[in-house]
């Protein structure tokens, strides 16, 4: 069994971080190479070809190792590219999360991220001024 780390989060396992460094690496290359649609279609085909649905520790496990994979980048990673290397890291696995992209006005932002049966994924809870779903895959 894992110890958490001291933010809660569970602490991401040896196979997390080995497909975690697979995931980021594929993310970065398709999100500079495809365009959106065709990212699109290809997360959609994940999907299906996922066994089941990630489990809510495994999603963390894997956004975790995903985050720490992404700060090591040389280059500059945001929440689309560590979300993309989320969804890729659990296909990787045979499992499967909803890739979420959306938007927020006041202030006007937009972000992505990941969700397990409706909920995101290692995000902060934001009753305030709440992401609004433009694109869920």
């Amino acid at each position: 069994m894992t110890e958490p780390d001291p933010t809660g989060l569970p602490t991401p396992r040896i196979g997390d971080w080995v497909t975690a460094v697979a995931g980021v690496a594929t993310a970065l290359v398709v999100l500079r190479l495809l365009p959106l649609h065709r990212t699109l279609a290809l997360v959609r085909l994940l999907r299906r070809t996922s066994r089941a649905p990630a489990g809510r520790l495994a999603a963390l496990r894997s956004a975790q190792a995903c985050r720490r994979i992404a700060r090591r980048f040389p280059g500059r990673t945001a929440c689309l590219d560590v979300s993309l290397a989320t969804v890729v890291t659990t296909a990787l696995r045979w499992r499967s999360v909803s890739w979420c992209i959306g938007c927020r006005f006041s202030p006007c932002q937009s972000h992505a991220w990941v969700e397990v049966r409706g909920v995101p994924v290692a995000e902060p809870v934001l009753t305030t001024t709440p992401f609004h779903v433009t694109v869920r895959v």
